[in-house]
């Protein structure tokens, strides 16, 4: 095994002086946040001097595969990972997912991307899942290959169907869903699997459940993966293919709109119960009285004083609603200010604190 070569005989083969060598070690440093904002000033040189060595690189795939590295670094940073996308080096970076020596170093990239990226910047990885595919299945045997198109697919689609904003349009066809479906149940089977692989490959299928249930129930081979998931030893991997099975159910499930009428429950309870259900329920309806007696006393140290002890007696006894009156009809109710610094109940904690 060759030595490493020592600084000093490194500085003389470059013909560079001491303190040229330390500002160049330096300089190549993109660890701290300073050497980010140097970069960040000069982005644009930086660039140009990168897209030259890739484009002047035809016979060197190797340094080809390094400049890909550098930008895959750079991308980490928001700010600098945005000037890079304007400049196109995306493309770039798919053209060499390809070539076996470069494969792995550009889905790092591409992961790396859609981990740190925003909304446009996952939106636009999504629309190479035909090319993450394709490296899934010619890399079906590699874990480390697989890994990375799970992680990568899972931001990107999880951010285009289920993220802020979203448009329910999927970005690609009813066959890359299958095969995209396919895929992942094979990479949850590898005997090798990483715990780190199987975490995204069940957050990718967990975020298709909902908007592409259709494709999910037209594959019978997911559905009985996941149904065998739930007998795994794994606690986490039976939670999450039942929530995946639950989800799939979600949008032919029947919409809750009961509503809840607190005066009503009042009622109910002033009826005659067996003495142990009344002594139980008797805890809830303390609240009511000190709220209503607060609100016309104004005394909020007294509130917070019951409220500690009411806390410590009864389990769940404030609810995350409005105060509630009755009016003439029996079925509505309205909900007043009575000139309290709360709305809510649970604001009533907060302010007697």
């Amino acid at each position: 095994m060759p030595r490493k070569a020592k600084p000093e005989k490194t500085r003389q083969i470059l013909g560079l002086s001491r303190e040229q060598l330390k500002k160049r070690r330096v300089r190549s440093d993109l660890a701290t946040r300073s050497r980010f904002k140097q970069a960040f000033t000069q982005i644009d040189k930086i660039y140009d001097k990168l897209d030259q060595a890739y484009t002047s690189s035809e016979g060197s795939i190797k340094i080809k595969g390094a400049i890909v590295g550098i930008w895959a670094k750079l991308a980490v940073d928001s700010l600098l990972r945005h000037k890079l996308f304007e400049k196109g080096f995306l493309q770039r970076i798919t053209l060499l997912i390809d070539i076996f020596t470069t494969h792995v170093v550009s889905l790092q990239a591409i992961s790396t991307i859609a981990q740190y990226g925003n909304k446009d910047h996952r939106v636009t990885v999504t629309r190479l899942v035909p090319v993450l595919l394709c490296a899934m299945k010619q890399g079906r045997n590699d874990v480390e290959v697989v890994a990375l198109c799970i992680s990568a697919l899972f931001y990107s689609v999880d951010t285009c169907l289920n993220g802020p904003n979203k448009s329910h349009v999927v970005p690609f066809t009813a066959s890359d869903v299958q095969s995209l479906l396919k895929m992942t149940i094979d990479a949850l089977r590898m005997p090798d699997a990483t715990q780190y692989c199987m975490d995204f490959a069940l957050a990718l299928l967990g975020s298709m459940a909902v908007d592409l249930h259709e494709e999910y129930m037209a594959n019978p081979s997911v559905l009985a993966y996941l149904v065998a998931c739930l007998r795994s030893a794994d606690v986490s991997i039976r939670c999450a293919a039942l929530a995946i099975l639950v989800q799939l159910h979600i949008s032919n499930a029947e919409v809750d709109t009961h509503s809840v009428y607190l005066h009503k429950i009042v009622a109910m309870a002033t009826l005659t119960w067996p003495p142990n259900i009344r002594a139980a329920m008797q805890e809830y309806l303390d609240f009511q009285r000190v709220v209503s007696r607060c609100a016309l006393d104004r005394n909020f140290y007294a509130l917070g004083k019951t409220f500690v002890t009411i806390i410590t007696r009864a389990e769940f006894f404030i609810q995350d609603i409005m105060l509630d009156f009755p009016e003439q009809e029996p079925s509505v109710s309205s909900r007043k200010d009575i000139d309290l610094p709360f709305r809510t109940w649970v604001d009533a904690v907060e302010n007697s604190r």
